[in-house]
């Protein structure tokens, strides 16, 4: 069993980056729906997590040799549970942020991209790794073996075991300083996000009907305003239309956190419409309309 179980943790590393390459390319083909449901959860939520569990915590992937049969290993499988899904998430969390900072379209084949790429560029780090860490008594190491001296016994000088509980509870805290780490980063990139939508620049433009004190006149009064939120100086022109044909035009110019304001009696029936330009645009930049009431 114990055999059974070091093979299987030795394919992971690479049966994952196999996995990764296939699902991304599940997405660039426009696969039917099932298949790119399966891919893109493999990509979100397994793959990446086990290159990178693997590269974190080598001896997982390879356990390490002279260790006893009852000795507790470094992560107990509910981490592994854990830091494989967690890991997994961090990659399109952190990875999709900074894809999208530097412009680049989230599209599926973007996203299937991240994760096959983080997962391909995790693995060949485990797989550094796990080759470092093997000894002549692994019967998974390369032929002629390993130029690592064997194991320490416990307790000896450098062991890392028993006889040195400070490195074994710095193991025991790498997952926690992992997900400080990530949420760390995380909350770096959204703070960054955000204070960069902040300064966005926009228009606001509404018509809103007003209280009516004469509705048997066959017109109703709204109130039309151009809300300025630009960074400069900007000119408008606003276009009201009415189903009848009939319609006004406004030529405005606003300095940024001023609004304009106009009242205007429109019919009770049939839709008008208000068109914002800006500049010397030809294309519309807002749209509102009310609908008539009969």
């Amino acid at each position: 069993m114990r055999l059974a179980g070091t093979r299987w943790a030795a394919l992971a590393v690479p049966l994952s980056a196999a996995l990764a390459l296939l699902a991304w390319l599940v997405t660039l083909q426009h696969a039917v729906g099932p298949a790119r449901v399966v891919a893109g959860l493999l990509l979100v939520f397994v793959l990446p997590g086990v290159a990178a569990t693997a590269a974190l915590f080598p001896e997982l992937a390879v356990p390490e040799p002279g260790r006893a049969a009852n000795e507790r290993p470094r992560l107990s499988r509910l981490e592994r549970v854990v830091l494989v899904p967690t890991l997994s998430l961090a990659v399109p969390v952190i990875g999709g942020v900074l894809l999208n900072l530097v412009g680049l379209r989230l599209t599926a084949a973007t996203w299937g991209g991240l994760g096959a790429v983080a997962t391909l560029l995790l693995a060949g780090v485990a797989y550094l790794r796990q080759r470092g860490s093997r000894s002549p008594s692994d019967p998974f190491a390369p032929a002629g073996g390993s130029a690592r001296p064997a194991a320490f016994p416990p307790g000896a000088a450098g062991s890392g075991r028993p006889g040195r509980p400070a490195v074994g509870m710095l193991r025991r805290l790498a997952p926690l300083a992992v997900a400080v780490a990530l949420l760390g980063i995380a909350g770096w990139i959204g703070m960054r996000s955000a204070t960069n939508g902040a300064q966005e620049s926009f228009t606001a433009l509404s018509m809103v009907p007003d209280d009516d004190p004469n509705p048997a006149d066959q017109v109703r009064p709204v109130t039309l305003a151009v809300d300025c939120h630009e960074s400069a100086p900007t000119r408008y022109t606003v276009k009201v239309r009415e189903d009848a044909g009939d319609g006004h035009q406004y030529q405005l110019s606003l300095q940024p956190g001023e609004v304009w304001k106009q009242d205007l009696d429109v019919p009770t029936t049939g839709r008008v419409t208000a068109d914002l330009f800006k500049g010397d645009g030809d294309t519309p930049y807002r749209s509102v309309f009310v609908s008539g009431l009969q």
